[in-house]
């Protein structure tokens, strides 16, 4: 999870020159470019992100039943949000932190 968060952050930094950071704010304006950036990006992104939970699930690291849906929004809603506020991105320590708390909430509503 660590390096999947690490890979988003390099994407979107620095934010006032990264291409990706550019095109997520030209597609809030353009309803087509949003789309495809959804179909060819965001989407297939998502199937990855979530194959490795699956991955996790099978060797014990998260929760069988976990909501994967949720965990994503959980562990990258952060950095867009930190993206569009223009607040420091977190580092490594933060990141380990976030995920922990993640994993603890999904570990507890799993019991």
């Amino acid at each position: 999870m660590l390096a999947q968060l690490k890979a988003v952050i390099a994407l979107l930094t620095p934010h006032q020159t990264s291409a990706l950071t550019g095109i997520i704010a030209e597609a809030l304006r353009d309803d087509d470019l949003a789309a495809n950036l959804r179909e060819q990006l965001i989407m297939p992104n998502i199937g990855l992100f979530d194959e490795r939970m699956r991955s996790a699930q099978r060797h014990g690291e998260i929760p069988e039943g976990a909501d994967l849906n949720l965990l994503n929004d959980l562990l990258h809603g952060t950095l867009y949000h930190r993206l569009v506020f223009h607040l420091d991105m977190p580092d490594d320590d933060e990141l380990r932190e976030r995920i922990q708390v993640v994993i603890v909430g999904l570990n507890a509503r799993a019991h």
